[in-house]
């Protein structure tokens, strides 16, 4: 069969395909938005699970490597949206130069150590590994980090030191991290956390773990009202990526807060790479008068 008639066969197919996909598309919409507005019922009546609760379900989401969808989920390369390899690296390259303009905005001193939080399956830690000293890769998963750690082997390089820790302890990183580091580093990880309380707990550790007028990057989701913003009532429900969402001038301000002074922030709305909408990348410099509170 040649190409040219197999795309012609194709086309006659393609309507029906069209509307199945359409009625599942309007199905899938319809059940979400009917799951929003029970969710918003019930916070208004404040049911929601406990902080505890959610940080346990959570690690118990990314304890099952079993799952059809945990490699694409957790970024490993050649899997789900990264089979190609090509948006892999092209993501990571993103992030590359988001971070570099941080630091550039600063004028600071070339980097000699990252932490990285929530390094997945490496896409980040391949660019910046042959750049450092010391790269400390911050997991909850242990078959992530090994991934991570194998990536940036297959890379060639050397200077990663993987840290696991439980999402119901993320203290536990001071446990293995004692220096404070250049820069810090977090994507796609403010999305998949419990809850907004604890993303902003980790706001604090972060900044404990940068030296004074150190640089941060960090990417949030954010919503622009009710009906995007999301629930905590149980972990995972609307999706893992859409567990925790904040207002851009919220987060700002909870950085300004907790020791980071914001000096732009990259919008992104939509992200049809991932099929996904709503990041902002926050680069932060770490505030030389602040006092920590943990």
């Amino acid at each position: 069969m040649s190409p040219s008639r197999g795309a012609i066969m194709s086309n006659k197919i393609s309507p029906k395909r069209n509307l199945i996909e359409s009625f599942r598309l309007r199905v899938f919409k319809a059940r979400y938005y009917v799951q929003q507005a029970i969710a918003v019922a019930r916070l208004k009546i404040g049911a929601r699970d406990p902080e505890d609760r959610l940080a346990r379900d959570s690690q118990a989401f990314w304890n099952n490597s079993d799952r059809p969808e945990f490699h694409s989920e957790s970024h490993w390369r050649e899997s789900g949206p990264f089979q190609s390899g090509s948006l892999w690296d092209d993501l990571g390259n993103y992030h590359h130069e988001l971070l570099q303009k941080a630091v550039d905005f600063e004028g600071a001193q070339a980097l000699k150590t990252i932490v990285e939080w929530g390094c997945g399956g490496g896409l980040n830690a391949v660019r910046w590994a042959g750049q450092v000293e010391r790269f400390y890769g911050v997991e909850v998963s242990a078959a992530t980090l090994a991934e991570c750690e194998r990536q940036v082997e297959k890379a060639g390089h050397h200077s990663f030191r993987g840290v696991l820790i439980e999402s119901q302890n993320p203290h536990q990183v001071f446990e293995e991290i004692s220096e404070k580091c250049d820069a810090l580093i977090c994507t796609y990880v403010f999305e998949p956390i419990p809850s907004a309380e604890y993303g902003l707990a980790l706001v604090e550790i972060a900044r404990k773990l940068v030296r004074d007028n150190g640089v941060a990057l960090i990417q949030i989701r954010y919503h622009t009202g009710w009906l995007d913003q999301a629930k905590p009532i149980k972990f995972a429900r609307f999706g893992v990526a859409h567990t925790c969402t904040y207002r851009i001038d919220e987060f700002w301000v909870a950085c300004l807060e907790r020791g980071w002074i914001p000096q732009f922030v990259h919008l992104l709305p939509e992200q049809p790479s991932l099929n996904e909408q709503r990041y902002a990348y926050f680069a932060l410099r770490a505030d030389p008068d602040w006092t920590s509170t943990i």
